[in-house]
């Protein structure tokens, strides 16, 4: 089975008990064999021990309920859209 997981966070960068219980549920998914990916936001500092599945490149932001009030704003706002 192929498996996209979508976090803000992800460990070692945790907020509670959600982004601890995403990692185990991923690694255990890959552990049975299936194909998992993970895209979560943009860490708070770097680490190097991110594993190969992990991509820390989703871009909460580009996805809020506000509507720019600027124009450049909103150009900001559909650049990160399109680059999430």
């Amino acid at each position: 089975m192929r498996v996209l997981v979508l976090n803000n966070l992800f460990p070692p960068h945790v907020l509670g008990g959600y982004e601890i219980a995403c990692r185990n549920v991923a690694l255990a998914l890959r552990e049975r064999g299936h194909e998992v990916e993970v895209l979560a936001g943009h860490a708070p500092f770097t680490t190097g021990a991110d594993p190969s599945w992990l991509h820390r490149t989703f871009a909460l932001r580009a996805y809020g309920p506000t509507s720019a009030e600027t124009a450049e704003l909103g150009r900001v706002q559909a650049y990160e859209a399109g680059c999430s």
